[in-house]
């Protein structure tokens, strides 16, 4: 078994990772594929065992297939494959390769290009191990610095868990002034319509002037 940082080391190759897989964790892989190369692969293990231990993220650069096929393994099977894309690596020309680590996804550059992300499957914690194996010469396989600006950082946390509901949740009611304006107006306009119903103050006056009228003409 190899360590990082690895510089020209035989292939296959498998390395535990230093402090493991953490959001922020940018891993460099720079080689060469031979012109008689069909393919090599890339996998984050979580373990060393090839084919038994689960693959959270494995990377499958076929360039007869005008692809690179990204995936997992878990529980003894592989599982839905992505392979939307092209393949930036030419067979005779050498590549990078950078892996970082998002707090949700996998963002993967080729060449100092962005190729795809790969949402996570399996919790990064339980990454240990890089194996890199297939039709490839590796110049250099190593955990650098995670240079700022290339991503953006990733979205603010939820809000906290409130921890005393009573005190953020339960507020002070507010004056109820909509209430006591409505009583008001509703008192004014039932005292209104009181007066003008009491016999003898509006309505029996102009009646009695009107019946005067009639009388004169």
């Amino acid at each position: 078994m190899c360590s990082l940082p690895a510089y020209s080391p035989c292939v296959p190759f498998l390395s535990y990772i230093p402090g493991g897989v953490n959001v922020g964790t940018r891993l460099v892989i720079r080689g060469l594929m031979p012109y008689s190369g069909d393919r090599f692969n890339v996998d984050f293990q979580c373990g060393s065992q090839v084919m038994q231990d689960d693959i959270a993220f494995h990377i499958s650069v076929r360039p007869l297939e005008y692809a690179i096929v990204r995936n997992s393994f878990q529980y003894y099977n592989w599982c839905n494959e992505e392979r939307f894309g092209s393949c930036p690596i030419v067979r005779g020309q050498p590549y990078e390769m950078e892996i970082h680590v998002e707090y949700d996804r996998f963002n993967v550059r080729i060449n100092g290009n962005h190729f795809c992300s790969f949402q996570h499957r399996i919790p990064i914690q339980r990454i240990s191990h890089i194996r890199i194996a297939g039709d490839t010469n590796l110049y250099y396989v190593g955990q650098e610095g995670y240079p700022q600006g290339v991503y953006p950082p990733p979205p603010p946390p939820c809000p906290p868990v409130v921890v005393s509901p009573p005190t953020v949740v339960v507020a002070p009611s507010p004056p109820r002034r909509p209430a006591i304006g409505a009583a008001v107006v509703g008192g004014l306009i039932g005292a209104a319509a009181a007066s003008i119903a009491r016999p003898g103050h509006h309505h029996w006056g102009p009646h009695h002037h009107h019946h005067h009228h009639h009388r004169h003409w």
